[in-house]
């Protein structure tokens, strides 16, 4: 059983891999820019163990820190999931606080296209 991170989880293709990965038996770190308690997502994590929901704006540094230090377990895979990329356009600064609370290593995945204008 893997520890999974998917960031963007709250819809779509996020919230499709976090469905995934819980069907497979894995535990999974969903993340959204604004828990409200009422979405899909929060739902799903209210019945589920192994699901927990963060919240996560990979645009704010502030955002990113709060996220970091929510971080107590070690990560097997991250999933970049939402729009912004993070070897592409995220500033570094921010990619580095995404990754330091990730490290040790992990596998980092992203979908292709994603990231570009």
């Amino acid at each position: 059983m893997s520890r999974i991170v998917i960031t963007g989880a709250s819809r779509g293709i996020g919230l499709a891999m976090t469905l995934e990965a819980l069907q497979r038996g894995h535990r999974v770190v969903a993340t959204m820019r604004n828990p409200t308690g009422e979405s899909d997502l929060e739902k799903l994590a209210s019945e589920n163990a192994n699901l927990r929901v963060l919240s996560l704006d990979v645009t704010s540094e502030e955002s990113l820190s709060a996220f970091a230090k929510a971080m107590t377990d070690p990560v097997d895979i991250l999933v970049a999931s939402e729009r912004f990329s993070i070897r592409s356009n995220m500033p570094l600064a921010l990619s580095s606080t995404l990754m330091s609370a990730l490290l040790p290593p992990i596998s980092v995945l992203t979908l292709p296209g994603w990231g570009q204008a």
